[in-house]
């Protein structure tokens, strides 16, 4: 996320719950102890409402100390990260609108702090990074609204954070005066003074900085400014990779896999792109490996991974006489990656649908091996998604994706999946919406067992 708060002030552990007469020194030490309370329950993985409770109160300190001090850019700046990670908190219940306003709110904070001193490399970071993120909001919001003057704006500020790193790192002997020149630096600096800039802060920003072209790019809608925004993210990549620092070498080569695969999903297939695809592709799965090969505990890349194989399934099965053997062999990998994902957090709705829905159209291919039980791979389907609704009983397309299992198995099966079909009309699903999905998911329908499951379908309401 963005960089650490500013701690100038004392770091006293004062519990007092008056704050109406506190000095400003105590109303920040107190916001300090407040927000290391909400990172402790952040990081232990337990539900976000206890860190939100204590992140808000943090925010509430810094807002009186403000008052008290207005011209104190730590304080802004504090306050500013604040409500920059309540908008990152895993809160179910907070809409994209609210996650918009905080994140306006910690853009006007930091541009606060930044018109104390333009140079507070702290505040311009974690500016670009909430103006990255309220881009992308907006945009999977609404995809015609294209928030493209907020991500130049971010962009922008990016530049200058790696300018003034840049000097500073030139400064201290630990980069070469050239920015395409850097010294060797294989030593891990994840731990030096926060307050120092290190290879490894640069290495932050400069992938931030190809996220945010990424999004730019995927805003984009013409054609050069596309791959001109493609072409900068993996020079900002490959910058970050001569600095050589081993420790953050796996997290560069993810970011690149994700600029490679948005690429690839951003070309229309043709016999004349195709080629492209496959090759943005094929280095995409590649540098995935490598990252985990390196952390084989790393979920983003495990279900990057496995997405991205399951992208490349979609596209090699418009024409997959010629692709039979690979199109088996990224059906394993996508099961396999999101199989080692769930292992790691098994209550991953998502991921167990993703399970579910692969092992299905998996059951499905016209050119399955002989060795390969058809059944086995459907039972492996039912038992996925039933984890996934067991979990999530309110996600409509998993209803459908297991009752067509079931149905595929037995007519032993009937009864359960004429009552599944019942709770997905029960939890608001109608024929428009199964229609829709029937749209996506025609791979996964053998029209010689339809008319049975239509017939299904009537007796719930549904006519199609």
């Amino acid at each position: 996320m963005g960089r650490n708060r500013r701690e100038r002030a004392s770091s006293s552990k004062n519990k007092d719950n008056n704050t109406s007469d506190m000095s400003f020194e105590k109303l920040m030490s107190e916001g300090i102890r407040l927000e290391e309370r909400g990172e402790r329950f952040q990081d232990s993985g337990q539900t976000s409402g206890k860190a939100k409770k204590y992140y808000e109160q943090a925010g509430d300190m810094y807002e009186r100390a403000h008052n008290k001090d207005p011209g104190n850019g730590d304080c802004l700046y504090n306050w500013g990260r604040t409500l920059y990670i309540l908008a990152h908190l895993d809160d179910p219940k907070q809409t994209a609108e609210e996650k918009v306003h905080l994140l306006t709110r910690s853009i006007e904070k930091f541009k606060a702090a930044i018109a104390i001193d333009e140079n507070n490399t702290d505040a311009l970071y974690n500016m670009a990074q909430a103006l990255t993120t309220k881009a992308d909001v907006i945009f999977n919001l609404e995809a015609n609204d294209r928030p493209i003057d907020t991500l130049n704006e971010a962009i922008e500020v990016f530049e200058k954070v790696i300018r003034l790193q840049q000097q500073e790192l030139q400064q201290t002997g630990q980069v070469a005066s050239s920015s395409s020149s850097v010294q060797p630096n294989n030593q891990d600096d994840s731990n030096e003074d926060e307050e120092k800039v290190t290879p490894s802060t640069l290495i932050d920003t400069l992938t931030s900085m190809s996220q945010a072209l990424t999004s730019r790019a995927m805003m984009a809608e013409d054609l050069a400014i596309n791959e001109e925004c493609y072409i900068r993210a993996i020079e900002l990549l490959e910058q970050a990779l001569s600095l050589n620092v081993q420790s953050r070498e796996a997290d560069i080569q993810l970011q690149w896999a994700s600029v490679l695969s948005h690429h690839a999903h951003s070309i229309i297939p043709s016999r004349e792109t195709i080629h492209q695809i496959q090759r943005l592709r094929e280095t995409a799965l590649r540098k995935l490996n490598f990252v985990i090969e390196t952390d084989n505990d790393n979920i983003e890349a495990l279900c990057d991974r496995g997405d991205l194989a399951t992208e490349y399934i979609d596209m090699l099965l418009s024409d997959p006489d010629d692709q039979k053997e690979k199109i088996l062999e990224l059906f394993d990998t996508a099961i396999m990656s999101f199989r080692a994902a769930v292992e790691l957090e098994g209550v991953n709705a998502v991921i167990w649908h993703s399970i579910g829905v692969l092992y299905l159209r998996k059951a499905q291919l016209q050119f399955l091996p002989a060795n390969v039980d058809k059944r086995a791979l459907i039972t492996s389907s039912v038992d996925a998604l039933k984890r996934s609704l067991d979990i999530d009983p309110d996600d409509l397309d998993v209803y459908l994706h297991y009752a067509v299992a079931l149905n595929y198995l037995s007519d032993a099966n009937n009864v359960e999946v004429d009552e599944t079909l019942r709770k997905y009309v029960q939890r608001g699903g109608d024929q428009s919406g199964f229609l829709k999905w029937k749209q996506e998911n025609e791979d996964i329908i053998e029209e010689g067992s339809f008319n049975d499951f239509r017939n299904k379908l009537r007796q719930v309401g549904i006519n199609v």
